[in-house]
C-alpha cells in the first residue's frame, strides 16, 4: 500500500472563510448492517495540492462510476463533565 505524506499540505484555517476552495468533494455513505446506504451530509474538500486528493480526482475523472472502499473510525467528542473522576 502506498503512503501519501501532506508534503503539499494547504495551510490549516481556523474558519472555512479562509480556506481555498475545493477541487472536488469526496461524498461519503454509510452502508448498514441489511445494505442500505445512509448519506452523510457534507462532502469532504480534495484539493488538487494534495498528493492523494488528485489521484482521487484523477481516478474520478478516468471512470466517474468509481466507487471507493474507505476505513473509518468515530471519534466520539466527550464533555469533560461527562467524563469519570480517575481514582487514584
Amino acid at each position: 500500500m502506498a503512503n501519501f505524506t501532506n508534503d503539499n499540505a494547504l495551510p490549516s484555517a481556523n474558519s472555512r472563510n479562509n480556506r481555498a476552495p475545493a477541487d472536488a468533494y469526496l461524498n461519503l455513505k454509510l452502508v448498514d448492517s441489511e445494505g442500505n446506504e445512509h448519506k452523510i451530509d457534507q462532502g469532504i474538500p480534495l484539493y488538487m495540492a494534495k498528493r492523494l486528493h488528485e489521484c482521487v480526482i484523477a481516478a474520478h475523472l478516468e471512470n466517474p462510476d468509481k466507487v471507493f472502499k474507505l476505513v473509518g473510525t468515530v471519534n466520539v467528542v466527550v464533555d469533560e463533565e461527562d467524563k469519570p473522576l480517575v481514582n487514584f
